[in-house]
């Protein structure tokens, strides 16, 4: 079995995006594994991608009504 984490001081976390630049990385997320291999170390990212995106969710979630 296999977890994500993100490892951050919830003092030191910022985000330096703005309406105009959106996609900027936070400041302060010291480390984010994804799988079990580390995607962010020490602050950078490593340039792993051991994950996969979820395009359409959890297909045998059903939604609650």
């Amino acid at each position: 079995m296999k977890a994500d984490i993100v490892v951050f001081d919830p003092k030191t976390v910022t985000s330096p995006s703005t309406r105009h630049d959106p996609k900027q990385f936070p400041v302060g997320i010291d480390y984010v594994f994804v799988n079990g291999a580390a995607v962010v170390a020490q602050g950078e990212h490593t340039g792993a991608l051991p994950g996969r995106a979820l395009r359409h969710g959890n297909p045998s979630i059903r939604k609650m009504t």
